[in-house]
């Protein structure tokens, strides 16, 4: 291993460090009362050493957050010849996956709920430019199944896949939001349980579009 690579591991290494103890804190703390220099005291590093990964602790944040998409990142649409379902039934199931990861991680939904937010009012950055295309991610990755749908038959042949896909994240962020942890310790008008609705506004959303 050359000296580069080594740096390069090394910075990996202090990089996750700071994410890992500002994911703690956050956790313990709450984002508000969380501090820069608390971060890096407990990280083991100076605070100018944790600013010169992170500009801010809102790209902190979004970093935390980024990890936290990955649990529950939609797979790519398979080939038609590679698959048993149609493009609608993978939406289906790829919606309601979705909805059980944060379901059942509603501390770590926190962090993503939390960091859209505040998407309109920080700063442009790193981390927050990832998190907002891993967003995209998940509605390109919708839009191309409805395309498929659209072909294949099994969805509306007037479908436009740009505001449908649009509709379809739109309800998935909603939900994020809805199954976070600090939403849970607000008073929220909750008319049935969070599954029912879910199942309901994707019944609903799925009906809309098939053919």
């Amino acid at each position: 291993m050359d000296t580069s690579e080594r740096r390069d591991m090394e910075r990996k290494a202090r990089e996750k460090s700071i994410i890992d103890t500002a994911e703690r804190l956050f956790l313990e703390k709450g984002f508000e009362v969380s501090s820069m220099e608390e971060i890096a005291r407990a990280a083991g590093f100076t605070k100018r050493t944790v600013y010169q990964y992170f500009s801010s602790k809102e790209e902190l944040l979004f970093a935390v957050a980024v990890r936290q998409l990955s649990k529950t990142d939609f797979a790519p649409l398979p080939d038609k010849q590679n698959r048993t379902t149609t493009a609608l039934e993978w939406l289906r199931k790829s919606c309601e996956d979705f909805f059980l990861t944060c379901r059942e991680s509603p501390v770590e939904t926190t962090f993503v709920s939390r960091a859209f937010s505040i998407m309109d009012s920080a700063a442009e950055g790193t981390w927050k430019s990832v998190f907002e295309s891993r967003t995209m991610e998940y509605y390109r990755t919708i839009m191309v199944s409805m395309q498929e749908g659209i072909a294949e038959g099994s969805m509306r042949a007037d479908l436009d896949p740009v505001k449908a896909a649009f509709a379809f994240l739109c309800v998935l962020t909603d939900f994020v939001k809805y199954l976070s942890a600090d939403t849970g310790k607000k008073s929220v008008y909750r008319p049935m349980p969070a599954a029912e609705l879910f199942q309901y506004s994707l019944d609903m959303l799925l009906q809309s579009t098939a053919s």
